[in-house]
């Protein structure tokens, strides 16, 4: 600067300029971290995200639940730059989809109805990541009330609990939606008839 005399020049911060927003990626669960967007790009400064709005860093925001995350951003400016306002965007984790096999159904002895127990202590959650839990209940009927061997058990109305329910969802297609059981016939006990002599004088008639 060429000044005549005394005088006092400020040079005020120039504004932080983002080249390239975060952008969110398309996730669903896998049991482990993830990161939840793209980096950013900023001139002037340093970006920084955070998943609460109060507490800021430079590495990119991670999770591992399903579910919807806001992840807020801005640029610190260096010595020469302000600070960005603040921005956000939104981010989902999908649910995994599972399948479920394994569902046995139980013998039973002829009773007049298609009403069967299932039993699910067998039960394969295919996709379920490791370490996690999974239950299932359903409802089964045999095709018919006749008794029979190896009879078809149509299975539906899957319904999926259990520790880690909220990472999960039924696939639209591969679950399991028969078994087999035996519905053995009912054995009725014949009634005792007990006979006792009789005399009888004769009169003509059958006695």
């Amino acid at each position: 600067y060429k000044v005549s005399g005394q005088a006092v020049f400020s040079i005020v911060k120039a504004t932080v300029v983002i080249s390239a927003d975060p952008v969110p990626l398309q996730l669903t669960y896998t049991g482990a971290t993830q990161k939840l967007i793209s980096a950013g790009d900023a001139t002037g400064g340093t970006l920084l995200y955070s998943l609460d709005g109060e507490n800021y860093q430079a590495d990119l925001p991670k999770a591992v639940d399903a579910g919807t995350y806001t992840v807020y951003y801005k640029v610190q400016g260096d010595g020469n730059h302000t600070d960005s306002e603040v921005k956000s965007v939104t981010v989902s984790i999908e649910k995994k989809a599972c399948t479920v096999s394994g569902i046995t159904a139980m013998d039973k002895v002829y009773d007049m109805t298609t009403a069967v127990t299932l039993g699910f202590d067998a039960v394969i959650f295919g996709g379920m990541a490791e370490g996690d839990e999974l239950t299932v209940t359903a409802k089964g009927f045999f095709v018919d009330a006749n008794a029979g061997k190896d009879k078809e058990v149509t299975i539906s109305e899957l319904t999926l609990d259990g520790t880690s329910i909220a990472n999960y969802r039924l696939a639209a297609e591969g679950q399991q939606t028969t078994a087999k059981a035996t519905i053995t016939e009912k054995v009725i006990d014949k009634p005792v008839i007990e006979l006792s002599e009789s005399s009888f004088v004769y009169d003509g008639n059958a006695k």
